[in-house]
């Protein structure tokens, strides 16, 4: 796969080589020109993204592999990226059940969670 990033002062624009020719690649609005300010997280994201939503062809096995070495690197990175979000909303939770005060309820809050329910509403069960 060979990508080329033409990065000017105020616009960009990505052109990929087909049948020999480059051919710029239509990005947002319709438009091939981007204001300069690209942001990927790595270049694998960019490879899979380009292969999934623009077509851009995997034809040799060299270019073929590359694209599955980032397939397989980006799977690897959500499932990071999931394991670190699950483990801060626990610890939030655990923050929550165990130090109150610390999690920003206020003192209603925290005394009707102490109680059970029913009492905490009013009524006797």
């Amino acid at each position: 796969m060979f990508i080329g990033f033409d990065y000017g002062t105020a616009n960009c624009s990505v052109a990929i080589m087909r049948d020999g020719h480059p051919q710029l690649l239509t990005m947002e609005n319709n438009s091939a020109l981007l204001p300069s300010m690209l942001c990927a997280p790595t270049r694998e994201a960019v490879s899979e993204w380009l292969y999934r939503h623009h077509d851009v062809p995997a034809t040799d096995e060299e270019t073929q592999a590359l694209l599955r070495r980032a397939i397989r690197y980006n799977r690897e990175e959500i499932l990071r990226l999931a394991r670190k979000a699950y483990s801060l909303v626990w610890r939030r939770w655990r923050t929550i059940l165990t130090i109150p005060r610390r999690s920003g309820l206020s003192n209603r809050q925290i005394l009707f969670r102490r109680q059970r329910p029913e009492t905490a509403a009013g009524r006797a069960v």
